[in-house]
């Protein structure tokens, strides 16, 4: 154990000595610091402190942090509130649990335990244990982009061992389109060490080009990163009257959003007691959608602690502001090109092939809501119909108000999405979904700034009025993981979610257009290029969100489609229109009323997944394009969408199937095969874990036949095979298999 004690010096005070201390008045320091020098592998840093207050009052420190070097986090730990009376001491414990995603064993951890109010520190260092076992990790893979005709496609691969007794991988596999191509077998790897080599494939020039390449290894590693109520320093350095978001754990296994509504109002129970006992903490308004609460409080009077130590409290942070997303002004569109010509329709329209799906599928959006999360929307004016309204104020409450918009940019993105079919004015036809109800939903005021809470509330609404689609062409730029409860559980209520990926360029994004389950829409012009306003980036999720999902894979691209967004017209307030507005604002309502068409000419409910996969199934990309359609980038996502391809794809949806192994043996791992007919897919990288990569569509009335080849591992008990088989419409058809260990064929091992 190391110690700190009193009378020592520690960083940012002097050495502390009894004796004369100014009346009344607290001096608390750090007496002293407890901690196992060795942290177990995998394991926890934990911290036990005294704090020692040689003032002549009581006092109390606000926040008691523990900082850990090389971390992502401004703070891994904090204890609120730590009250220390005159002459006497107090302790606590702080705990950080990630270690492992940033220290390798046997390095040396550099950890401090701080005071913020008497600006103490005490520096100490720990060892991360080095574990008495092997543990095999894939550290890097190396592979060319291109190869010439005739070459050999040469695989580099660096495997690491962090343990401290040497170990054996038995099996090192190139998978080429998720064939077997070349393994190396029975790798051994010395302690603490690491070993490279190569895997090889002959005869490239015979394969078909643009085959994706993998390479499997049987070690599997995990990170769970935890730590205490996260309060960001712009808060704990605020004082006096303060809004504050206050954000609960949410309810993991709701099944419906009266089970969303339940679970919120028991965690926020014990806020609003505290709010009713305390007349400078005030009750705001609370939500359901995410579980949280918007309270007003006097800094200056109640610690920031008193929110954070409640029960089930995961975040404190400020109310943050939205904004439109409208991009740079592309200058005035041709002389013109507002009127009615020989084609009738706007470029953006054509692009999108929505009038061809009008006259195939006889629809126009008849039966589907649109909630328009924006600036408002003018009433009056006559190519727009508004079936529902509601306003909010910053704070989240609902203003009983008539349908109203000072701003311009609501009107304009309601346009687009559900315009008349025949406009009023001497213009062309803009409106993708003219049939569809509009839902009107002013969530930001006429400045085109919101708030955080007032998103939200809308959202709610919007998931509790029934609505099919939520359109935002709204966000803000960066990652907010306060965004991301809120967009699943309205993707999980089976509410399309749409917004605008932001107008900040290439290597940009904004939220909530880059959360994983939200539909983001980049900015296309009438050539079918992007606009270099549109955002678009690959998003490393552990790197560039604070506490992403389990369930999100490690990177993906936003944005997921591209739809017109540059000059074009819609309607505004009074009865105008315009064909000057640019942005992915302008972009996302062109995708909500595609999505409106779809779906009011399918008969049976699709839910979001579904959608987003016919979007990106069916969208389209120019020849220079730097991807194939279908296969995202940064600029165009999966391509423009395609309204009559995506109705098309989701009358006759195809059947994808998703195969999970469980594992009740002995195994170390391995990659799982599953087989139909002619295929071969990949169905899993670690047998002790569930696989969830889909095969390839069946046809209709196809029925799989599904058999697993395990390729590590010596098999004492049985496994469960089990096969989802999803139209993306209906609710998932599951069956179960069990089949003994001696059944599965085994590659190596």
């Amino acid at each position: 154990m190391a110690l700190w004690e009193s009378g020592d010096t520690v960083e940012g005070s002097t050495t502390v000595r009894s004796g004369e201390q100014p009346s009344g008045e607290a001096n608390i320091v750090i007496q002293s610091v407890a901690y196992n020098e060795t942290v177990p592998f995998r394991g926890g840093l934990s911290v036990d402190y005294t704090l020692e207050n040689v003032g002549n009052a009581d006092g109390q420190e606000r926040f008691v942090d523990l900082i850990i070097e090389g971390t992502d986090n401004a703070f891994d730990d904090t204890n609120f509130d730590v009250s220390v009376p005159a002459g006497g001491t107090t302790s606590g414990t702080l705990r950080f649990d990630g270690i492992d995603g940033y220290y390798g064993p046997g390095e040396t951890i550099n950890f401090s335990v701080e005071l913020w109010d008497f600006d103490r520190a005490a520096e100490r260092q720990a060892t991360y244990e080095v574990p008495d076992r092997p543990v095999l990790q894939l550290a890097s893979v190396d592979a060319p982009t291109t190869i010439e005709a005739g070459g050999t496609l040469r695989v580099n691969y660096t495997i690491d061992n962090l343990g401290g007794v040497a170990g054996t991988e038995s099996a090192v596999e190139l998978l080429v389109n998720r064939e077997l191509s070349d393994t190396d077998t029975n790798v051994t790897v010395p302690a603490q060490g690491s070993v490279s080599d190569s895997l090889t494939l002959d005869g490239i020039s015979a394969r078909k080009a643009g085959e994706m390449l993998s390479v499997t290894d049987q070690t599997d590693t995990a990170t769970d990163q935890t730590g205490g109520v996260h309060v960001p320093e712009s808060v704990r350095t605020a004082g006096g009257q303060t809004e504050l978001i206050v954000e609960f754990t949410g309810e993991s296994n709701a099944s419906s959003t009266d089970d969303l509504q339940t679970h919120a109002s028991e965690v926020q129970q014990p806020l609003a007691s505290v709010a009713a006992a305390n007349d400078a903490v005030t009750l705001e308004q609370t939500f359901w959608l995410k579980p949280m609460a918007l309270v007003e409080m006097d800094l200056d009077r109640v610690s920031v602690g008193k929110l954070a130590e409640l029960p089930q409290v995961e975040a404190v942070y400020e109310n943050a502001r939205v904004t439109a997303d409208t991009g740079s002004t592309a200058g005035a569109p041709p002389p013109g090109s507002l009127s009615a010509t020989n084609s009738s329709y706007t470029y953006g329209l054509e692009q999108i092939n929505a009038p061809t799906a009008w006259d195939n599928y006889n629809t126009t959006g008849e039966g589907v809501s649109i909630a328009v999360l924006d600036t408002g929307v003018d009433v009056d004016h006559p190519d727009l119909n508004v079936a529902k309204w509601q306003e909010f104020d910053s704070d989240g409450n609902p203003v009983n108000s008539r349908p109203n918009d000072g701003n311009g940019h609501g009107t304009h993105v309601s346009g687009t999405a559900t315009g008349a079919r025949n406009p009023a004015g001497d213009v062309l036809t803009y409106g993708v979904a003219p049939g569809a109800d509009l839902y009107g939903v002013k969530v930001l005021a006429d400045d085109g700034g919101g708030s955080f809470a007032q998103i939200i509330a809308g959202m709610q609404w919007a998931v509790d009025n029934d609505a099919d689609i939520i359109s935002m062409s709204l966000g803000a730029s960066g990652f907010y993981d306060q965004m991301i409860e809120p967009v699943r559980n309205a993707h999980d209520a089976g509410t399309v979610v749409i917004a605008s990926a932001g107008n900040s360029g290439d290597g940009s994004s904004g939220s909530p257009g880059n959360v994983y389950e939200s539909i983001a829409v980049g900015a296309s012009n009438s050539n079918q290029g992007i606009a270099g306003f549109s955002s678009g980036e690959v998003v490393d999720t552990v790197s560039d969100w604070s506490s992403p999902p389990v369930d999100w894979p490690e990177q993906y691209t936003v944005p997921t489609v591209a739809a017109p967004g540059v000059n074009t017209l819609s309607s505004v307030p009074g009865g105008g229109y315009d064909g000057t507005y640019s942005g992915t604002s302008m972009a996302a309502p062109h995708v909500s009323g595609a999505v409106a068409l779809a779906l009011s000419a399918t008969d049976a409910d699709v839910r979001p997944a579904m959608i987003e996969r016919a979007l990106e199934s069916t969208a389209v990309k120019p020849s220079e394009a730097p991807t194939p359609p279908g296969e995202r980038d940064s600029r165009y996502g999966s391509g423009i969408i395609d309204a009559d391809a995506l109705v098309e794809y989701l009358q006759n949806p195809p059947v994808l199937y998703t195969v999970e192994l469980s594992d009740t043996g002995d195994s170390l791992g391995g990659v799982v095969f599953v087989e139909n007919t002619s295929n071969t897919t990949e169905a899993g990288v670690n047998s002790r874990a569930t696989g969830n990569d889909s095969n390839a569509p069946l046809s209709e009335g196809e029925t799989p036949e599904v058999s697993v080849t395990e390729s590590t591992g010596d098999r004492t008990d049985t496994q469960k095979i089990t096969l989802t088989s999803d139209d993306g419409r209906s609710d998932p058809v599951v069956r179960e298999y069990v089949r003994p260990a001696s059944e599965f064929t085994r590659f190596a091992g």
